[in-house]
């Protein structure tokens, strides 16, 4: 093609610590024009990341989801379903891109709705935050245990200087773990947790 030149280099991906990182390049060069774009993509496969996908591997698409942003952080409900039946993924997108995500049956989901409701009365009931008196925490309960499924769901209302959020673990013993476990968290603002109990009370 004349006055017209495109090349592509593609570089090959570096393991480091569970960490994958495929870096593509991409390089034009159109008659005096030269624009080189670098974007570097960021895989995760650690084991906690590997035993989730394989305990709820997916048979079918998102079957009802729900969006909302509570102060800076972006959630997602998903309604999925596989063999084992139907789940919720709850995912927590902050605004530097990093993402926590837990995973939930539908049953369990409507315990942690209730338990949820719970939470947000205490909440109301607090005094203001005081930044020169942190509590750090200030309600923990341990939501359900499933002896079957190994394992544990904990809901605990903290509080930092930044203010007050509710933290949701989701702990998975599992022998594909150096730590004999796999945890999983989302972090929901204290203010956003009525609205967060009202989207997932719409979905199960």
């Amino acid at each position: 093609m004349s006055g017209v030149q495109q090349s592509t280099v593609f570089s090959a991906y570096s393991l480091h610590e569970g960490l994958v990182e495929n870096v593509s390049v991409l390089c034009s060069h159109v008659g005096n024009t030269f624009i080189q774009t670098h974007q570097v993509l960021r895989i995760f496969q650690t084991p906690d990341w590997t035993f989730a996908m394989e305990y709820y591997k997916e048979e079918k698409g998102d079957l009802a989801t729900r969006a909302l942003v509570l102060e800076s952080k972006k959630f997602y409900l998903d309604v999925k379903e596989n063999q084992r039946g139907r789940f919720i993924k709850i995912a927590e997108m902050s605004t530097d891109g990093r993402k926590n995500q837990i995973m939930m049956t539908i049953s369990t989901a409507a315990l942690f709705r209730k338990k949820l409701i719970q939470f947000i009365d205490f909440y109301h009931d607090l005094e203001k935050l005081d930044p020169d008196n942190l509590k750090q925490e200030l309600k923990s309960e341990v939501m359900l245990r499933l002896t079957e499924d190994n394992k544990k769901y904990y809901m605990d209302l903290n509080e930092n200087a930044r203010g007050r959020f509710l933290k949701v673990s989701e702990i998975v013993t599992t022998q594909d773990s150096n730590r004999g476990y796999s945890r999983f968290l989302v972090f929901i603002p204290a203010d956003g947790m009525a609205e967060f109990e009202h989207n997932l009370g719409e979905l199960i």
